[in-house]
C-alpha cells in the first residue's frame, strides 16, 4: 500500500486491501507502539546516560525504522472501511494470542530491543 486514503474513499480501499494486508498494518502499528515503550522504559530506568550519542543514535534508529513506519500505518487503517478494519483486528488478535507467550505480534515481532 502506497498513500492512505481519506475515509471518505473506502470503496477503493476495500478493493486495493485484503486481510493480510489490514494485519501486517497493525502488527507495525502495534511493533512501534511496542518498541516505543522499551525504550521509554529504558530512558527512565536511570541506568543510562540519558544525554549521549548511544541515546541520539537509537532514538535515531526508532524514529526511522519503527516510528514513521508506524505512524503510517495508523493513518492507512485509519483511511479502512470500518467493516474490514474490525475483520482485521480479529484476526491479528487471533494471531497475536496464538503465540507462544501471548505477547508477540501475528508477524513475532514483540518490540523487545536487539
Amino acid at each position: 500500500m502506497s498513500s492512505p486514503r481519506p475515509a471518505a474513499d473506502h470503496a477503493s480501499v476495500a478493493v486495493t486491501v485484503g486481510l493480510a494486508d489490514v494485519v501486517a498494518l497493525l502488527d507495525r502499528y502495534a511493533a512501534a507502539d511496542a518498541q516505543l515503550s522499551v525504550e521509554i522504559d529504558h530512558l527512565t530506568s536511570g541506568a543510562i546516560n540519558r544525554v549521549s550519542q548511544a541515546t541520539v543514535t537509537r532514538l535515531t534508529r526508532l524514529l526511522t525504522d519503527s516510528l514513521l513506519p508506524g505512524v503510517r500505518a495508523r493513518a492507512e487503517l485509519a483511511a479502512l472501511p470500518p467493516s474490514l478494519l474490525r475483520t482485521g483486528i480479529a484476526h491479528w488478535a487471533r494471531a497475536r494470542l496464538s503465540q507462544p507467550d501471548g505477547h508477540g505480534t501475528a508477524t513475532g515481532a514483540t518490540g523487545e530491543r536487539p
